[in-house]
């Protein structure tokens, strides 16, 4: 249950992200550390993937976010209070 949980707050998370920064959602919308550690995890496995295999995949740099770092994103500039403040506060 706990996967499905981290995956649909995953999708709310990149989904709001996308309608509000565009294509670049990814820089845009993460704070620095977060995207550098998600793109070098994501590099190493295409890498990975290559050296063992020899076919390149394309592996998307949000499947090496962890919920830990949702919190983080969240709150990242105004985040908070644009896209997230009405989602994730009770009534």
């Amino acid at each position: 249950m706990l996967k499905e949980l981290e995956s649909r707050i995953k999708m709310v998370i990149s989904s709001k992200l996308e309608d509000y920064y565009g294509e670049s959602w990814l820089i845009k919308g993460l704070p620095k550390s977060i995207y550098t550690k998600a793109k070098n995890e994501a590099d190493e496995a295409i890498y990975e993937s290559v050296a063992n295999n020899g076919d390149e995949v394309d592996i998307p740099i949000w499947d090496y976010v962890p919920l830990s770092d949702c919190k983080q994103i969240i709150i990242n500039g105004k985040n908070w209070s644009m896209l997230f403040e009405d989602i994730f506060v009770r009534p």
